[in-house]
């Protein structure tokens, strides 16, 4: 049963890395118009609490106390830059939270593939659809739960025991889904469809939701793997499956593994293009920050980590795709090929490619885009 009480609080961003089995970590708070102090000693009192090592605050350069927060900020390891989209990576890469400063280029594909990821948040809060489909309601629960009990949790091993217990709630959430929209009957082909051909956008955000949850747990697992810390009551707590997938990581010194899946699943789609496997592999590597055969690696960890039945990848017209992942997402990860490989999709790809990943799939990513973006309104996301 899921806790009712989340914390009263939001952040921008959390995020995590694990160079040679050492936590790093980073939140960022981005805020519009000249609001003093009060953001800086919010960012400084939330990174205190969850033990973050640095803090970013994307603030107002024309703000009169600017230049005094830059200075106050520095010693709390808090970087105070400006919050103009064309600047940030560069931002980042000097107060030495990147390695190097992506393309642009990349950047505006990442947004757009954030952007899908969006859409399919909005679907989740849509008043109408919770009031309509009880399937929902606990799609919403459990979105919550993951981004506030769950993430904002100081104790890794406390982190991972929930994480477990929401993985464990409603593995099969997705066809819950199918099964109340049609009222029984039917359930299996709107399962189909939903998963080939993308129709149902409820069906779209149940399986984003389940693959959410499966990458956060082995990011749960990694960190628990680096900290390789157990005196944590929580750590006795957690299950046996759940302790042999942080030995399985620890062995394999796998701190590579969130990053690749985050990068695999958000920017390409959850699929890799197999008559260009190791240009893929690489790429992916590089945005991850591991090697190619790392790259590839995690994706056979995710499979080990995660049994499934008949296994999660469909090897065939081209391509390898995991299985079960939103249509919108998987054409998010064209755009993304379309900026590294110089060109459109419909040329790039092969004819038994475009068979299964065609202008249905490009047309659905269009189309869940547009419900977050407006025309007439500009947006870092």
């Amino acid at each position: 049963m899921l806790d009712e009480s989340f914390q009263a609080f939001e952040l921008d961003v959390l995020g995590y890395r694990f160079p040679g089995g050492e936590e790093e970590s980073v939140l960022v708070e981005s805020k519009v118009g000249r609001s003093g102090f009060s953001d800086l000693w919010k960012l400084l009192g939330l990174k205190t609490h969850l033990g973050i090592d640095s803090g970013v605050l994307l603030a107002d350069p024309s703000d009169p106390l600017h230049t005094r927060k830059v200075q106050l900020a520095i010693g709390h390891e808090i970087a105070v830059v400006d919050r103009d989209a064309r600047t940030i990576a560069g931002s980042f890469a000097e107060a030495g939270l990147i390695e190097l400063e992506p393309p642009d280029e990349v950047l505006e594909a990442w947004v757009s593939c954030y952007r899908v990821e969006d859409a399919f948040i909005k679907v989740i809060n849509d008043k109408n659809l919770w009031q309509r489909y009880e399937t929902i309601r606990l799609v919403k629960k459990q979105l919550q739960h993951l981004l506030s009990r769950v993430w904002l949790e100081p104790d890794p091993w406390r982190q991972a025991v929930r994480l477990y217990l929401l993985y464990q709630e409603a593995p099969d959430i997705s066809l819950t889904m199918a099964t109340e929209i049609s009222g029984g009957g039917g359930a299996r082909e709107l399962f189909r469809r939903a998963m080939f051909d993308g129709t149902s956008a409820e069906m779209q955000a149940c399986f984003y939701l389940e693959h959410r949850k499966r990458i956060e747990l082995a990011f749960a697992a990694t960190r628990c793997a680096a900290l390789a810390d157990e005196s944590s009551r929580w750590a006795r707590m957690a299950p046996s499956s759940f302790r042999e997938m942080v030995r399985t990581i620890a062995e394999d010194e796998a701190w590579y593994l969130p990053s690749v899946l985050q990068v695999y699943f958000l920017g390409f789609g959850a699929m890799i293009c197999l008559d260009a496997e190791a240009g893929e592999f690489k790429k992916i590597g590089r945005q991850a920050c591991c090697t190619s055969k790392q790259a590839r690696r995690s994706l056979d960890l995710f499979a080990d980590l995660f049994p499934y039945a008949g296994g999660w990848y469909y090897n065939n017209y081209d391509l390898s795709r995991l299985k079960l992942v939103p249509v919108p997402l998987r054409g998010a990860g064209l755009w993304m090929r379309e900026i590294l490989y110089d060109g459109d999709w419909k040329d790039l790809a092969t004819k038994e490619q475009w068979k299964v990943v065609g202008v249905n799939t490009y047309n659905r990513a269009l189309a869940f885009e547009k419900t977050v973006l407006p025309g007439n309104r500009e947006t870092v996301r």
